[in-house]
Formats: structure tokens, sequence, C-alpha cells
């Protein structure tokens, strides 16, 4: 991969791009697990509340029965720039540019894309490569302390 100017590959990451087809950040739990294709009643209260919950190759996280964090370890879903599981580095690097920090380890490495800073959270998208390929894709919201 070629290191340079970020800017001159791609946009930065904003921050409504923390999205996977029809699901997004902050989505309501219930509405992220029928767009996925599954019954919410399923799955207890607390689990849509706040649990682990992982349907067709997707796995959410919830806080407040909202999705905060969405891994994507399927090519059925692409971000909103077309990414999918499976994608080359370099298909990577053409979609995103250059990540704000990347950690070698085990063989893989690990993107970090940070999507602007808000008054009480930002959010991240995080691509882990293996073999040169995308073998997985995360969107997560953190919040400032």
């Amino acid at each position: 991969m070629k290191y340079g100017d970020r800017s001159a590959i791609a946009p930065p990451l904003s921050y409504d791009e923390a999205s996977a087809g029809l699901i997004f950040l902050d989505m309501d739990m219930e509405e992220a697990v029928r767009a996925l294709g599954g019954n919410p009643d399923d799955y207890g209260e607390s689990q849509l509340e706040r649990g682990e919950i992982e349907i067709n190759g997707v796995r959410l996280g919830g806080t407040y029965s909202l999705v905060s964090w969405i891994v994507l370890s399927t090519s059925q879903y692409a971000t909103s720039r077309g990414l999918r599981v499976g994608d080359s580095a370099e298909t990577l690097e053409k979609y995103y540019g250059m990540p704000d920090v990347g950690r070698f380890e085990d063989g893989s490495v690990t993107w970090y894309f940070t999507a602007g800073v808000q008054p009480t959270f930002h959010r991240q998208m995080v691509v882990t490569l293996k073999d040169g390929r995308v073998k997985t894709i995360e969107f997560c919201q953190y919040y400032n302390d």
C-alpha cells in the first residue's frame, strides 16, 4: 500500500457514514434486528437493551436499546462507500485513504478511521485485514468523558 496524503486518495470518514446497508449507529435495536431479517421477539429485553446479538454474519451491540457497535464478518453488507468483507487492502485504501492509526498483530492489521468528535461521543470505523483482505469491518461509538 502507498502511504501519502490521505486527502488526495479519499475524503475523510464522515460522521454519518457509520452504517452498513440498512443498519446504522444509534438505530433502534429492534429495527436493526428486523432489518437483518431477525425477529426481536427471539431476544430478551436485556439483550435488546445492551447485549450482543448476531444475525447473518453481523454482530450488534447496544446501549439503552440503541445500536452502539456493528461488526460485519460477511460480504453480504457493504459500507456507504461500497467496502465489503473480502475486498483487497487496495480497495480499502481507494475508498477510505489512510487510517488515523494502524495496529499490526497476529498477522493482521487493524485500521482506525475516526469520524469526527461530537459533544458527547465520537465514531470510528475499524477494519481488520488478514492476508491483504478485509476480514471484518466494525463501526463503533464511544462516549467522551
